[in-house]
């Protein structure tokens, strides 16, 4: 896979989805149904995170097979109403992940339902992810809504810590901006330095520790670690994506 050639075609996509007409229309009835859903935020995020994670019958990777969560919420019915045609774009696209947020910040809708799913991005908020890279696509939006921007590769907290990169516009409903859509890049789209680096790092450790007596071992290991990324934050997301999550 080209990695340039894979930003061009998401970009492109990505251009051509918000400028569906009925997304912005998506978006409002999103917006009144979340704001209807409960009386502020963490309530919201408490509810939604609990209707479409944890008591969704799918497991982990697959909570997108849940059409709608059970209630009598306006929720639901928008969910229910929007959800299956993202869901097709994503399979079609090969998207990672699709988000769509309020002008405040919050993440109304996703359609994977990571923990980052009804939280919030706006950078004087203060949502758990703001600082992530999807922090970063909300922001530029804001400031950037007729174009599309792309954030660059890093790990995410919400996808187990593995890299990630997100494109993002405005959507805007008669010239006035309703919302952001962003869009999370497949991870066969990751630059192949980054990922042959991981392997480099990998197959280096393995065979000093085979080699050498334990001593050795541990001095390889820790030479590795320390080399592995600025601080133990990023060797935590970085490891546990190489070894764990990929």
């Amino acid at each position: 896979v080209d990695p340039a050639a894979e930003l061009a075609k998401h970009k492109a996509y990505t251009a051509t989805d918000a400028a569906d007409p009925e997304l912005a229309d998506v978006m409002v009835a999103f917006k009144a149904a979340w704001d209807s859903f409960a009386a502020d935020d963490p309530e919201r995020l408490a509810g939604l995170q609990a209707a479409y994670i944890s008591n969704n019958p799918h497991p982990a990777g697959s909570k997108d097979q849940l059409d709608s969560a059970d209630g009598s919420e306006e929720y639901h019915k928008v969910h229910k109403q929007y959800h299956p045609k993202y869901r097709s774009i994503l399979y079609e696209r090969n998207y990672y992940d699709i988000f769509m947020l309020d002008l405040e910040g919050n993440l109304m809708y996703s359609v994977y339902k990571e923990l980052d799913y009804a939280t919030n991005f706006a950078s004087d908020g203060a949502g758990e992810w703001k600082d992530s890279g999807l922090g970063e696509a909300y922001e530029a939006a804001r400031k950037n809504p007729d174009r599309v921007t792309v954030i660059d590769w890093k790990p995410y907290g919400p996808s187990s810590g593995a890299l990630a990169s997100f494109l993002s516009t405005g959507i805007k409903q008669n010239g006035v901006l309703v919302g952001v859509f962003c869009t999370q890049l497949p991870p066969d789209a990751r630059p192949k330095d980054t990922a042959e680096w991981l392997r480099t790092q990998k197959a280096s450790i393995s065979i000093q520790a085979a080699d050498a007596v334990l001593p050795d071992a541990m001095q390889a290991f820790q030479q590795a670690w320390n080399s592995f990324a600025a601080n133990d934050a990023q060797r935590l997301s970085g490891l546990q994506a190489a070894y764990i999550t990929n």
